[in-house]
């Protein structure tokens, strides 16, 4: 079965990745078993866990032994969202992605859609990864006017 690589993917599209499915310890874990330095440079001001995300997004950017190991674990850990959305038709992802709201699942929905070859299907995933942000920052920005109430 043909997928859609990681390292052939937007720069949103790889952040929302890694946020929807890995931590901060993670990532961390894939760089060391694939000889990746985390130093930090000595003028770096971010936090620990911003630079790690910033450094697995530059490396899931190219093919690498990282950016792989990525893929390895996305498909393993999604095989069977990803074994479902290969059996449907682009219509039918369409008519299921209609209920994402109620996914328990919602990563490994997304991801099996995002890293389909097909690209209706592909862009079904792209939005759902979109309204997913969208939820996420509503939410957050509701929550804040309501503490400055």
């Amino acid at each position: 079965m043909n997928r859609r690589d990681i390292w052939d993917m937007n720069c949103w599209e790889i952040d929302l990745v890694l946020a929807m499915n890995f931590d901060e310890g993670e990532l961390a874990n894939m760089m060391v078993s694939c000889g990746v330095d985390q130093d930090e440079p000595a003028d770096c001001s971010m936090a620990r866990m911003d630079y790690i995300f910033a450094l697995a997004h530059a490396l899931c950017h190219d093919e690498n032994d990282f950016s792989q190991s990525v893929a390895r674990h996305l498909e393993y850990r999604h095989q069977s969202a990803i074994k479902q959305i290969y059996g449907m038709t682009t219509t039918s992802v369409a008519v299921f992605s209609r209920g994402a709201h109620a996914w328990l699942a919602y990563a490994s929905w997304v991801w099996a859609m995002l890293a389909d070859t097909r690209p209706q299907v592909a862009q079904i995933g792209s939005m759902l990864l979109r309204r997913r942000l969208y939820q996420s920052v509503s939410s957050y920005e509701a929550s804040q006017s309501e503490i400055a109430s």
